[in-house]
C-alpha cells in the first residue's frame, strides 16, 4: 500500500492473496501514474505486472460505486 501512496489518494488497499491484490485511486488520473511508474519495478525480488483490473465487483463487495465516468480508476497487480 505504501508504494501507491505516492501517486495518489489511495481509498482502497486489498490483500488477495500473496502478491496478488487491489488499489482504488480517488480518480483515474492518480491510478494513471501509478499505473505508469509502478509497472515492472521489482517488488520482494518479483516485478509487479500492474494494470487495470477487468470486474469493478471483484476488488470488494462494500466499495463505493463510481459513476460510471471513470473518474474512479481501480487497477490490480497480476499474479506471478
Amino acid at each position: 500500500q505504501t508504494i501507491f501512496h505516492s501517486y495518489g489518494q489511495v481509498i482502497e488497499c486489498v490483500k488477495v492473496r500473496e502478491r496478488y491484490g487491489f488499489v482504488r485511486f480517488a480518480n483515474g488520473e492518480e491510478a494513471q501514474r501509478a499505473l505508469a511508474a509502478c509497472n515492472g519495478v521489482q517488488l520482494n525480488g518479483y516485478p509487479m505486472i500492474v494494470e487495470y483490473a477487468q470486474n469493478e465487483i471483484l476488488i470488494s463487495p462494500k466499495s463505493p460505486r463510481t459513476n460510471n465516468t471513470g473518474s474512479s480508476a481501480p487497477f490490480r497487480p497480476h499474479p506471478y
